[in-house]
């Protein structure tokens, strides 16, 4: 593994959304809008109907096999000698994440065993909260630390998922996690709008773990997650760390397979009803806002860590760059070359490599 801590200079630009670097095929032209006339985020309602996204669309990824995992991470703002630790982060990169078809892809969001969820290994205590805009959110509280983490899944996700269960559980042997399922996901109700209101959601659990007693408080996101803890960090604020996980900088650009297949889940009647099916209800329209990259900026001085696999399937590599640039100090930036997206790399040695960050963020 490599650390090179510090600013290291200009890098060369990548291109962003790039069909060769990310999905090895060109788009098709089945039907739907223009999306030069649509709007929307992330693509979802962009130019996609139900013949759009066709099931037998071939295989876009295959896992990595024998590659030799290396960490990059760069920094302003921080003190010298502190360090993301070492060891390997994102060594499983989960396979069903780059599946070979539509169907199969479809199969896995609705499969109830694929939606069970998991006990935690810790004692939890159960709690809910109301957002400022009327929502009721249900999530669990963890361990028994000092420091406050706010815990935010991603689309598709809930807070009882198993692989993040097992994240959660190592967070909280040293902070206390309030882990919750976002509008539209899990027991919460509501309808999910795509990170465009989720900061809501994080507010209301921050504020619930200030009215706990606790006087640090650091968000955590991935993916959609991430959306809503920069968008919750630049607009509403009142914490003291944030940690963005396989987060977009921008709204448009993104032509990887898996985001294709996220905007015919949401996008038409059938994804809509295999959505439903699994238990996530998304609004009907599509409320477009700030980009990531437009909010970044806006957190500063609070500490900013973006964390990104090089091998990501969602958003490429340059989508980090982009939000580190428009940061402002103290931020840091991690790229993986084995780490998937999102929980893809919530591995057990990330969560340690993650303490350390966010310990040395809010001593």
């Amino acid at each position: 593994m490599d650390e090179v801590v510090g600013h290291i200079g200009p890098r060369e630009p990548f291109q962003i959304g790039s069909s060769h670097d990310h999905d090895g095929s060109d788009r098709g032209s089945g039907g739907g809008q223009n999306p030069q006339e649509a709007v929307g985020l992330l693509r979802i309602g962009l130019g996609v109907d139900d013949h759009d996204v066709r099931p037998d669309v071939r295989q876009v990824s295959k896992r990595l096999g024998g590659e030799v995992f290396s960490l990059h991470v760069q920094a302003e703002g921080f003190k010298s000698g502190e360090s993301l630790g070492w060891g390997s982060i994102g060594e499983e990169h989960d396979p069903s994440h780059s599946g070979a078809s539509l169907a199969g892809y479809a199969r896995r969001v609705a499969s109830p065993l694929r939606y069970r969820s998991l006990a935690y290994r810790t004692a939890t205590q159960p709690f809910e909260v109301v957002t400022d805009d009327g929502v009721l959110l249900r999530g669990e509280r963890l361990g028994t630390g000092d420091v406050a983490v706010v815990f935010c899944h991603g689309f598709l996700g809930w807070h009882r998922k198993p692989r993040l269960v097992r994240y959660q559980d190592a967070l909280a042997e040293r902070f206390t996690v309030y882990g919750f399922d976002f509008r539209g996901h899990g027991e919460s109700e509501g309808l999910s709008a795509f990170g465009a209101l989720e900061h809501l959601d994080v507010d209301a659990v921050v504020r619930l773990a200030r009215a706990d007693g606790f006087v640090r408080v650091v968000t955590f996101g991935g993916s959609m997650g991430g959306i809503a803890v920069i968008r919750h960090a630049a607009v509403i604020g009142g914490v003291d760390a944030v940690v963005t996980v396989s987060t977009p900088a921008r709204w448009d650009g993104h032509d990887s397979q898996a985001v294709r297949r996220l905007a015919w889940l949401t996008a038409t009647r059938w994804g809509r009803r295999l959505l439903r099916g699994s238990g996530v209800r998304v609004s009907p329209t599509f409320q477009r806002v700030e980009e990531p990259a437009e909010l970044v900026g806006k957190i500063a001085p609070t500490p900013l860590v973006i964390v990104h696999g090089r091998d990501d399937h969602f958003f490429d590599e340059e989508q980090a760059w982009m939000l580190y640039r428009q940061a402002n100090p103290p931020k840091r930036l991690l790229l993986a070359s084995r780490f998937g997206h999102a929980e893809d790399g919530y591995t057990l040695e990330f969560a340690r490599q993650i303490s350390d960050a966010i310990a040395a963020m809010v001593p």
